[in-house]
C-alpha cells in the first residue's frame, strides 16, 4: 500500500490548518487593537472597513491579500495607540480641572453670598447710594409709604 499520497494529504491539511489558524489570530489581533482604539475615543470606522475587507477576502480564498491587509491594519493600529492614550489622558485631566474649577466657584459663591447679594441689591435698588432723608424727612420713598401702613400720620 502506498502511503505517499495519504501523507501528502495530511501534511497539506496541517499546513492549511496552521495558515488558517494564523490568519484568524491576525484578524483577532487587529480586532483587539480596533476595540482598544475605540475605547480610547478614536474614530475606528476606516479600520473596521479594512478589517471587513480582509475578512471578505479571506472568505473568498484570497488569503495572501487578506494577510497583507491585516498586517498593515495591525501596524497602523499599533502606531495610533500611543497618541490615542495621550489624548485620552489629556481629556481626563481637562475634565478633572473643569470639575475642580466649578467646585471652587461654587465654594467662593457660597462663602461670599452675603456680600454679593448685598452689592447686587445696592446696584439694582439705589445705584450704590442711600436715598436722602435727613432731620424730619423719611428715607422711605412715597410709593413705599403707601404699602407700609403707618399708624402715624405723615
Amino acid at each position: 500500500m502506498n502511503y505517499r499520497p495519504l501523507l501528502l494529504l495530511v501534511v497539506l491539511i496541517v499546513v492549511l490548518g496552521i495558515a488558517t489558524h494564523a490568519q484568524q489570530l491576525g484578524a483577532l489581533a487587529a480586532y483587539q487593537y480596533i476595540v482598544e482604539l475605540s475605547r480610547l475615543g478614536v474614530n475606528t470606522t476606516p479600520l473596521v472597513n479594512e478589517l471587513n475587507n480582509a475578512i471578505s477576502l479571506e472568505d473568498s480564498g484570497q488569503v495572501s491579500n487578506a494577510s497583507i491587509i491585516l498586517s498593515n491594519l495591525v501596524s497602523k493600529a499599533q502606531s495610533l495607540i500611543p497618541s490615542a492614550r495621550f489624548w485620552y489622558m489629556v481629556g481626563i485631566v481637562f475634565k478633572v480641572i473643569t470639575i475642580a474649577v466649578v467646585v471652587a466657584l461654587i465654594a467662593v459663591l457660597y462663602v461670599k453670598r452675603r456680600e454679593l447679594i448685598g452689592s447686587v441689591w445696592l446696584r439694582v435698588r439705589g445705584s450704590n447710594r442711600v436715598r436722602g432723608g435727613g432731620p424730619g424727612r423719611s428715607r422711605t420713598s412715597s410709593s413705599m409709604r403707601r404699602w407700609l401702613r403707618w399708624p402715624y400720620p405723615s
